[in-house]
C-alpha cells in the first residue's frame, strides 16, 4: 500500500538572513538614486516641449485668422495677432530666461512685451520687429519660456514667416526682418520637433 503522507520532519528551507536582505535594500536604493532624478527630468523636458509646441499653435493659428481677416502686411508684428491669442494676462514686470547662450529678458523692458499663458508659459517678442517685406523668408521672431522663471531652462526662440510657416532657431538661418538678418542659434535642450 503506497504512502500517502510521511511523520518524517520535512527539512525548512533557510530564509534571507539579515545581512543580504540589507545588501539587497542597499542596491535598490542605488539604483532609485540614479534612476528617479533622470525619470523626473525627461518627465519635465517632455512637459516644456509640449508646450512649446502649444505656444507655436496658438501663433500659427491666430496667423491664420489674421490672414483671413486682412491683417498681414509687410508693417506687421506679433504684437497685431494678440488680439487672436488666448492668453491670461500681459506680464510687465516678471524676469526670464532668454535663449541659450544668452541671460535674461525683463517682460515689460524696451521693446519687450510678455503674455502670460494658461498653461504657465509665457511668450514674449520685440514689438518694434516687423515682417518688413513680403517675402516668404521675412520673418518676425518671438520666444516662449515654460516655467516663465529665470532657471537653467532657457526660452526658445521661434521663427514666423510671412507665409505662415515656423520654425525654430535651428532652422532660422537666413530669415530677415527690419532688424537683422538672422544666424543660427541654438535650440533649447528641452525642445524638439
Amino acid at each position: 500500500m503506497p504512502v500517502l503522507f510521511s511523520l518524517e520532519k520535512s527539512k525548512s528551507s533557510p530564509g534571507f538572513t539579515l545581512a543580504e536582505l540589507l545588501i539587497t535594500l542597499t542596491i535598490l536604493g542605488e539604483i532609485a538614486t540614479f534612476t528617479i532624478p533622470k525619470l523626473i527630468y525627461s518627465q519635465q523636458n517632455a512637459q516644456y516641449n509640449a508646450m512649446g509646441k502649444e505656444m507655436v499653435g496658438m501663433i500659427s493659428g491666430a496667423y491664420q485668422q489674421a490672414q483671413k481677416d486682412g491683417i498681414p502686411s509687410s508693417s506687421m508684428s506679433i504684437n497685431n495677432l494678440v488680439a487672436y491669442l488666448n492668453y491670461v494676462k500681459i506680464d510687465t514686470s516678471t524676469v526670464i530666461d532668454d535663449i541659450p547662450g544668452y541671460t535674461t529678458k525683463t517682460c515689460g523692458a524696451a521693446n519687450i512685451a510678455c503674455l502670460r499663458i494658461h498653461n504657465g508659459a509665457t511668450i514674449w517678442y520685440d514689438v518694434t520687429e516687423i515682417f518688413n517685406g513680403t517675402n516668404p523668408t521675412n520673418t518676425v521672431r518671438f520666444w516662449v519660456d515654460p516655467d516663465s522663471t529665470v532657471s537653467t531652462n532657457k526660452s526658445q526662440q521661434f521663427y514666423l514667416q510671412y507665409n505662415g510657416k515656423i520654425t525654430d532657431a535651428v532652422n532660422g538661418s537666413g530669415l530677415v526682418s527690419n532688424k537683422q538678418t538672422f544666424a543660427s542659434y541654438s535650440n533649447a535642450f528641452w525642445f524638439s520637433w
